[in-house]
C-alpha cells in the first residue's frame, strides 16, 4: 500500500524487513497500521542489535577461554 511504501521511503532494510514479515505471513500490506509497523519494526532492530551484543560478548568470553587454556 501506499503507506507502507512511504514508510519504507529508500531504506534497504526496512524494505528487507517487510519482504520477510510478507513472506512469513506475518504482514499484510493490505491492512497494516503504520504506527504498529514502526513499533515492530524498532522491536526487531533491537532484537538484532542484542543478538549481535551477545554473539560478541560470548565469542569475546571463547576467545580469553581458549587464550587462559593454551597458557597451560
Amino acid at each position: 500500500t501506499k503507506a507502507v511504501t512511504e514508510w519504507i521511503g529508500n531504506d534497504p532494510q526496512k524494505q528487507q524487513y517487510i519482504q520477510a514479515a510478507i513472506k512469513g505471513g506475518a504482514l499484510n500490506p493490505e491492512t497494516v497500521d503504520v504506527t504498529t509497523l514502526d513499533d515492530s519494526y524498532n522491536k526487531f532492530i533491537t532484537e538484532q542489535r542484542n543478538k549481535v551484543l551477545e554473539q560478541k560478548a560470548l565469542q569475546g568470553t571463547i576467545d580469553a577461554a581458549v587464550k587462559n587454556h593454551a597458557r597451560y
